[in-house]
């Protein structure tokens, strides 16, 4: 089969990939792309962000086709885990996850730290140091990795637009915290004229690998799962994963919005 021009109608994006005809019964392969999640995923984004260009590149190089279609987070995984759809991405691995989808090998390795004000008089995330301070987290994004701080009045959650704005917030001092990938922080932070004032705390938030999840009705699953896998390292062991990576931190250190 021949390769796909990719387009977007509506929310509905077609990629250039060939299926084998193992995968699914229909001549295509339905994917979901969680939406809302920059810089690794989102119709908004550059090549869909950072997630969504390693995932094409993978594909491509399995040369198989399909199309993804965009969505929130909760309804992805509903239409993967319920037979729906046979892909989506970028999820972290959870033991009840595992349960019930396939995940590939890690995408990208998130790492997560808070970044502060040098003169914030923040040293270390524990309790003590944090009680009655101000995090910043974009509209529509997870608390995951802070939820028990909240849950217990520790910290209070203030919602921006956008992370690069989190950021504007901390600098004025506005809010004291905002907790992101460090690699996204600093390209971020890089075009401040008074970056060097910020630090990142030492302890992660959260250390996470994003991953593709593939559907167990999908015919020949693990099969595909493992092609999948051999892919991603052959680009990783080429460079080319990385090149992208940068790619798209270079941009977001450029067009900081």
């Amino acid at each position: 089969m021949g390769h796909v021009i990719g387009q977007c109608l509506g929310g509905l994006v077609l990629i250039g990939l060939c299926l084998q005809p193992t995968i699914f019964a229909q001549d295509r392969f339905d994917m979901a792309v969680v939406t809302g999640y920059p810089p690794f995923a989102g119709e908004d984004l550059y090549k869909g962000g950072i997630v969504s260009d390693v995932v094409m590149s993978v594909l491509d190089e399995m040369d198989e086709h399909g199309q993804v279609e965009y969505m929130p987070l909760k309804r992805a995984y509903i239409k993967v885990s319920k037979g729906q759809m046979a892909a989506a991405f970028p999820f972290t691995k959870t033991k009840e996850r595992e349960a019930e989808v396939y995940f590939s090998d890690p995408l990208y390795l998130s790492i997560d730290r808070f970044f502060v004000t040098i003169d914030s008089g923040i040293i270390t995330w524990n309790p003590k140091n944090l009680k009655g301070r101000k995090v910043c987290k974009p509209i529509g994004t997870a608390t995951d990795e802070i939820q028990s701080l909240l849950d217990q009045k520790v910290l209070e959650l203030v919602r921006s637009v956008s992370l690069s704005n989190c950021f504007r917030m901390l600098a004025k001092q506005r809010v004291d915290l905002v907790p992101s990938d460090e690699k996204v922080g600093w390209a971020i932070l890089n075009q401040f004229p008074n970056k060097q004032g910020f630090k990142a705390l030492r302890k992660d938030v959260r250390v996470a690998g994003l991953h593709l999840i593939l559907g167990k009705h999908v015919s020949d699953a693990q099969g595909w799962i493992t092609r999948f896998n051999i892919a991603l390292a052959k680009l990783k062991q080429e460079g080319m994963m990385q090149e992208m990576i940068d790619r798209h931190f270079n941009r977001i250190a450029s067009n900081v919005n």
